[in-house]
């Protein structure tokens, strides 16, 4: 392969690296052309601990989780044991059963990481029971990952093939649109396919199972019909945008009566930094990273590792583990132009690269020109020299900070900065980690 750095080969270049890059990784099973007769959950754990495959360092950690749990398992201390057969299942409904609603492809082909969430949500049971381990879990990846394939199938699944009467399921979203344009994902997946037509019924505003008197439907932060739910499943959209609790809570509270419910979060990352998203987030790397322990909830965080993997393609596979399937080489030039302004950065950083950015707008001086001028001055030299000074105040949540510009003999600028927050605050906040 070409030794080049990626941003500096030109289109032919790279199509050549990125031809070669895919078939090198089809040959030894990390992207799939077909479906695989055998469950990779195992399999694909060993290969982000191993280093084969790139991987986020929380991810690495979820791994490490799994194989760790696979060692003790069906323990008294550890009373989860995990069962292929019971993992395996939905790959192969969504495989065989489901049809894919967009474009040319007449089968779905769940990857490698698809084995990993699916088989990890569904494989991990009681071994007394055979009630599922794991209640929640956040599925945390960039936009254009195939979280639709993920929702869909999941969702038709669960409606008829989990052996639960009544079951129901809701496809979830903030905004009542956002919600309906979900659920008319999983409908066309049932019309597309010949089995699932038959079995289903696809209606306006419901798909029905009616030998099982289950149903999915849609629900929004912004519906009116919120009471009176029974939830077998909820499957969350984009849970970024959500700025409260209230819809979670309404599906939490919801379950009372389910054997084994699941709510999945399938989302990338956002703006909110004082929302649900952040809070999951936050408990998910300390229960991967074995800091809390909490062994109902999933956690899978695909993100790059620090900005300066931003600049190096052949890592974004952390933040987007289905970058097989994607138009890597358009996406590669697309960044080389996007990045030379601030807000089509930004919306790079969170959406791409799965980074969260608390304002819409990024600084315009990239990680490149800040290690650049990364040089440290004895402050002792500074005293008794002229300076430019500005600050900016606070009244009760924000920054205090002030500043001072130091013009040097050489040309250069030496910044001394410092910021204050209210202690008020830090008691509040401080044990999150956040400032």
């Amino acid at each position: 392969m070409n030794s080049k750095p990626l941003l500096d080969m030109n289109y032919t270049e790279l199509t050549q690296w990125w031809d070669a890059y895919r078939e090198e990784q089809a040959s030894w099973g990390a992207f799939l052309k077909e479906p695989y007769p055998e469950l990779l959950t195992t399999w694909y754990a060993e290969r982000l601990i191993d280093g084969s495959i790139p991987a986020s360092k929380e991810n690495i950690s979820a791994a490490k989780r799994h194989i760790n749990d696979l060692k003790r398992q069906g323990t008294d201390e550890f009373p989860w044991v995990f069962d292929e057969e019971r993992a395996h299942r939905p790959i192969r409904f969504i495989e065989k059963k489901c049809k894919p609603s967009k474009g040319d492809f007449d089968q779905l082909v769940l990857q490698p990481w698809q084995h990993f969430v699916i088989g990890s949500l569904f494989g991990w049971v009681h071994k007394d029971t055979g009630v599922r381990r794991f209640r929640e879990g956040l599925v945390f990846v960039s936009r254009k990952n195939g979280k639709t394939t993920l929702i869909s199938g999941v969702s038709n699944y669960m409606l008829g093939f989990d052996e639960e009467n009544g079951a129901r399921v809701y496809v979830l979203a903030n905004a009542e649109q956002q919600a309906h344009e979900l659920f008319d994902e999983a409908k066309a997946m049932v019309e597309k396919s010949p089995y699932l037509s038959k079995k289903y019924k696809p209606q306006r505003s419901v798909i029905r199972f009616d030998e099982a008197y289950s149903k999915i439907e849609a629900r929004a932060s912004d519906s009116k019909r919120l009471d009176g739910l029974n939830t077998h499943l909820g499957i969350f959209d984009e849970i970024h945008e959500f700025k409260d609790f209230k819809l979670i809570n309404v599906i939490k509270k919801s379950r009372g009566a389910r054997k084994q419910p699941l709510i999945i979060y399938i989302t990338t990352a956002g703006y909110v930094l004082d929302g649900p998203l952040m809070d999951f987030y936050e408990i998910g790397k300390s229960v991967v990273n074995g800091i809390e322990v909490d062994d109902r909830t999933f956690y899978y965080l695909a993100k790059l590792d620090d900005l300066e993997e931003m600049d190096k393609p052949e890592f974004w596979i952390k933040a987007n583990p289905n970058i097989c399937l994607m138009d890597f080489v358009n996406l590669v030039n697309d960044w080389k132009k996007d990045k030379k302004s601030p807000q089509e950065r930004a919306d790079w950083v969170t959406k791409q690269f799965n980074i969260f950015s608390d304002v819409d707008e990024m600084s315009f001086v990239d990680v490149a020109t800040i290690n650049k001028n990364n040089k440290v001055l004895d402050i002792e030299t500074l005293k008794g020299r002229e300076c430019i000074g500005g600050y900016d105040l606070s009244e009760t949540e924000d920054f205090t900070s002030a500043c001072l510009e130091f013009p040097l003999e050489t040309g250069e600028i030496f910044i001394l900065s410092h910021s204050w927050i209210p202690l008020a605050r830090f008691d509040r906040d401080g044990h999150q980690e956040r400032l």
